[in-house]
């Protein structure tokens, strides 16, 4: 239907917001130069990196659909479309998916937030990846007040 196709774009835009701004937080995280890419190296880091943390939160969170942010607004589109069509085992499905990844997700969180440090990160991150995960920040926690921008725009693009 139409509205699964303005709903599919909608989410695939908000979900390439969500992982340029993961992305972005995993290039600023850098030990003496080098690239960190494991969990456990995120284990305390709100105690040293608090915007880092921060920003690792709300695109968890987003991933996760937890409400307000833009991530939940995506899977409830998707999931409206999917049941007004009327394909229920499919929202069932996508349904535990969520459930089933929101517990990664979480588990992210408490490591990073709860966990105790083992090494902070660099200080220094460049304005590229800064502004990235800024404008990514801005973008998901902004979405529930002006939702019908987007909406509208894929709405367009859907009907041409």
């Amino acid at each position: 239907t139409v509205m699964g196709y303005s709903s599919s774009i909608t989410y695939i835009s908000i979900y390439v917001v969500m992982n340029l701004g993961i992305f972005a937080c995993i290039f600023s995280m850098k030990r003496d130069g080098k690239y960190c890419e494991n969990l456990n190296d995120l284990s305390g880091i709100s105690k040293h990196h608090p915007i880092l943390s921060i920003s690792l939160l709300v695109f968890l969170f987003s991933l996760a659909g937890i409400p307000p942010l833009a991530g939940f607004f995506a899977k409830l589109y998707i999931f409206i479309a999917v049941i007004e069509s009327k394909m229920y085992t499919l929202a069932i499905i996508g349904l535990l998916s969520t459930v089933i990844s929101a517990f990664y997700y979480l588990r992210i969180i408490k490591i990073i937030y709860f966990d105790e440090i083992k090494n902070p990160f660099d200080k220094k991150n460049n304005f590229e990846i800064t502004s990235t995960v800024f404008l990514s920040c801005t973008i998901l926690v902004l979405f529930f007040l002006y939702p019908s921008i987007l909406n509208n725009i894929v709405n367009i693009l859907s009907i041409n």
